[in-house]
């Protein structure tokens, strides 16, 4: 074990001294960095961990030399802020809650957390209370990034102050024990988009230490809760008979690998392609049908062959499991992974560049969503769903952003 720390605190360095101590986006996913290699060093014999450590350590070099050489734009633009379109995805998140219900106080959390069409509308607004609330966050947060620039900007601080309570609200409703690590997600993005670079020397400060401390007591304090929950809508499960901090541990190293090593081990077993994956989706959300063969994600062949289950098909609820951008990577290009986790890591970096150059506040946002699909991606793998899903959440923000903006134009809001 002790390697494998060592190996997991030499990439976290790295990550540090390529950036020089500023914080970016990649800290997001230090924890599945921990996780992944610590969990397969532990549980895997095949020394899988090992190209866990090496794959990170090539998106870390990739984004990072990609980010470096960052050109903030020079050419500034003034835009109005679109109060209707902001209010219409605060309106939609508040109607999914009281249509649907809140998942955290659900009697059945593991089924709801998951049930973004709880609340009607074909599942908007429970996309809205998922995924909208980031796209306003960081749409507020352009505004608020160029005060310095346009000083009637000032008075759109408000809507990004309400916007963090908004996302803090929303992950804590969500009913899931990643709640707080959705959370730190929000708030290095917050400190990582800013307009000017962040060093982590500030956070050095003792009123800092004494918020973190604050942050990490509420942080036991939530997933204590939960761990109660969760054993009493599960009596019988696996985990019943665990202490908090047994739990804690093995989720960190165990069930965030399970997956992952399942899907390593069984690879020449199973064919799945991106391109069944594809077609699933497809006859998934469009109701037809492509081919008369039976095909899923792999995280759904995972998902089964984890709990011993067969495939009853696309609408059943299955299990969901974390098997990680690495042990995706392996499966579909075995030694070519290396390639796509460079690739990656060079559109990674691309993007978080395109961002600092402060073109429009909605592809400013469009983008900040981007890079959170991405880093779900990261942590869950399931390429196909989150290139979906982001996509889709574009499409429609735009429309509604469009929307909204001839409404204002017209009536001169």
């Amino acid at each position: 074990m002790f390697l494998a720390l060592s190996i997991i605190i030499l990439l976290l360095f790295i990550l540090l001294v390529i950036n020089k101590f500023k914080i970016v986006p990649q800290y997001a996913i230090v924890l599945y960095v921990f996780s992944f290699v610590l969990g397969f060093y532990i549980n895997d014999s095949n020394h899988y961990w090992i190209c866990q450590a090496l794959l990170f350590f090539v998106f870390f070099i990739t984004s990072s030399f990609t980010f470096k050489k960052n050109i903030y734009n020079d050419s500034f633009k003034e835009y109005r802020f679109n109060y209707l379109f902001y209010y219409i995805v605060v309106g939609l998140i508040i109607y999914h809650y009281i249509a649907g219900g809140i998942p955290a106080f659900s009697d059945n959390v593991v089924v709801d957390r998951f049930d973004f069409t709880s609340s009607g509308l074909f599942g908007i607004p429970g996309r809205m209370a998922n995924y909208g609330r980031l796209f306003i966050l960081f749409y507020s947060l352009y505004f608020y990034n160029r005060k310095s620039i346009f000083q009637n900007y000032t008075k759109y601080d408000k809507y990004f102050y309400i916007s963090i309570i908004i996302n803090i609200i929303c992950s804590l409703f969500a009913g899931t024990k990643s709640a707080l690590i959705s959370m730190i997600f929000v708030f290095i993005y917050l400190i990582a988009f800013w307009d000017h670079p962040v060093s982590i020397k500030l956070f050095l400060k003792p009123k800092y230490f004494v918020i973190l401390g604050i942050m990490i007591c509420f942080g036991i304090i939530y997933m204590q809760y939960y761990f109660n929950v969760y054993n009493s809508q599960f009596m019988n499960s696996q985990y019943s008979n665990m202490g908090f901090w047994q739990y804690v541990f093995y989720r960190l190293t165990n069930m965030s690998v399970d997956s992952g090593i399942f899907v390593l081990k069984n690879k020449d077993i199973k064919s799945i392609t991106y391109f069944d994956e594809i077609i699933y989706y497809v006859q998934k959300y469009f109701h037809i049908s492509l081919t008369d063969k039976k095909v899923y994600p792999l995280e759904i062949w995972a998902s089964l062959g984890l709990d011993g289950k067969t495939y009853t098909g696309a609408y059943s609820i299955y299990t969901p499991v974390t098997i990680g951008f690495v042990a995706e990577s392996i499966y579909h290009f075995r030694y070519f992974s290396i390639f796509f986790v460079f690739l990656f890591g060079f559109v990674y970096g691309s993007i978080l560049k395109k961002i600092k150059k402060f073109r429009s506040p909605i592809e400013y946002a469009s983008l900040g969503l981007v890079i959170y699909f991405m880093n779900c991606f990261i942590g869950k793998g399931n390429l196909i769903y989150n290139t979906i899903n982001c996509f889709l959440m574009i499409l429609i923000m735009c429309v509604i952003y469009k929307i909204s903006k001839i409404i204002m134009n017209s009536v001169k809001i």
